[in-house]
């Protein structure tokens, strides 16, 4: 799941991911167009068969973000209790940087990485 900065923004006001108000509130003092990964998952059978299937979805993705003049993406990675070493691992590896760390008000603490082109 995907937002735009505008989508983000009236989703915080609402308070519809209230439990990740620290993660947001981070990401949202970014002005330029931008787009949030919310959710980014490679089924285990694609990584287990080394499916270029994550690379080729991402890049659709950054195809139709060049499209709307949007060059840069926001994904946040759990970091503590537990490291999602998977996630963080196809995520550098196609060239996100962490740019942060935040803690939310559950007590988990999340790497936030960003994308630019």
């Amino acid at each position: 799941m995907c937002y735009d900065n505008k989508t983000l923004k009236m989703m915080q006001q609402n308070k519809i991911l209230a439990h990740e108000d620290n993660i947001i509130n981070a990401i949202l003092q970014n002005s330029e167009p931008f787009i949030y990964g919310d959710q980014i998952v490679i089924s285990i059978l694609a990584q287990e068969n080394k499916s270029p299937i994550g690379i080729q979805l991402m890049n659709y993705l950054f195809d139709d973000m060049k499209q709307q003049n949007i060059r840069t993406m926001y994904i946040s990675i759990l970091h503590k209790p537990t490291l999602y070493t998977k996630s963080k691992q196809f995520c550098t590896k196609i060239g996100f940087k962490q740019v942060d760390e935040i803690t939310n008000i559950d007590n988990t603490t999340w790497g936030i990485y960003k994308f630019s082109f």
